[in-house]
């Protein structure tokens, strides 16, 4: 019996993980929503385990996908970091990297710690600020490319994805029946801060600016021990833990566009171009785990065709 783990269905599985999707996966891998599917059902069918169940109308990966999650990343890092150390044709030089706060606390940590281990030749300069900051540090020539959401600017850049905005808070507090409103924000200028303002001052519902910071780790500590509330996206809440909560009752926020720009002089950077692709490839609005329930019933659908033949 062979009880080897395929790469190519390994990175199938984190294509799955990290984009959301079985057809964003297939998309991502190159292959047909049923041959992702089939090759999902397959796996499954080689530990004997599921790797996800239902939970409510998403699917999520179980104890055992969670694991297998640490599991495929360790190994195809070996793998890539094996072919680009053996590689005749090494990426070297360094790429200034900008990433705004709510983005290095999710995927794009893990894209760039993956792209050091493939690639040990080239080398990462990362800039952590708001999206304004980084968006005129790149346009200043400070930094080579950036993610950040949407800015007014004439660099090239791509459409990462789209990420809602959230009211935050912690459970139980009853925060957002409070007026004037406690906010905790960051200083200005912040696309989140005046769209949180722009939609209270439309519903005419009074605030309170309790607490204003250039430091997102103070913002989510004000939030945390129930402070104030504040605006900002889904990675976010993941990073409070169980006590936090979306607020529902509060005016709806605007969605932001989620880009990565880059200094003209980079498009033809192999190292650039390179590091570009993977967060290309790698990065998405979905949250780890929850995966649609469309596509695993494609996989079920790919398992129960196959056992008829």
């Amino acid at each position: 019996m062979n009880r080897t783990l395929p790469l190519d269905v390994l990175r199938t599985f984190l294509a799955i993980v990290d984009r959301g999707t079985f057809a964003a996966a297939a998309s991502s891998v190159g292959r047909t929503v049923p041959a992702v599917s089939l090759q999902i059902s397959r796996l499954e069918d080689q530990l004997g385990q599921a790797l996800f169940a239902k939970a409510g109308r998403r699917m999520v990966l179980t104890a055992v996908g969670r694991d297998m999650v640490d599991y495929a990343r360790t190994l195809l890092a070996a793998n890539d970091a094996a072919i680009a150390a053996l590689s005749k044709d090494r990426l070297s030089g360094t790429v200034r990297f900008g990433v705004l706060h709510d983005a290095l606390e999710a995927a794009v940590a893990r894209v760039l710690a993956d792209f050091s281990t493939m690639h040990p030749g080239a080398k990462l300069s990362i800039m952590v600020d708001t999206s304004q900051a980084l968006v005129q540090a790149m346009e200043a020539g400070a930094l080579d490319q950036c993610i950040a959401f949407e800015v007014a600017t004439r660099l090239p850049n791509d459409l990462i994805g789209l990420m809602p905005m959230r009211w935050i808070g912690i459970r139980g507090a009853l925060l957002s029946a409070r007026r004037p409103l406690p906010l905790v924000l960051l200083d200005e200028p912040c696309a989140f801060r005046k769209a949180a303002l722009t939609a209270l001052d439309r519903a005419r519902i009074s605030y309170q600016i309790v607490l204003v910071s250039q430091s997102l780790a103070a913002v989510r500590a004000a939030v945390d021990v129930g402070l104030g509330i504040t605006a900002r996206t889904d990675h976010f809440l993941e990073t409070l833990g169980s006590r936090a909560m979306q607020l529902t009752d509060l005016p709806t926020l605007p969605e932001k566009q989620l880009r990565l720009y880059r200094a003209v002089d980079q498009m033809t950077s192999r190292t650039g171009s390179a590091l570009r692709a993977l967060c290309l490839e790698r990065l998405a609005t979905a949250p780890e785990g929850a995966v649609r329930a469309r596509g695993h019933r494609d996989a079920k659908a790919a398992t129960k065709n196959r056992k008829k033949y």
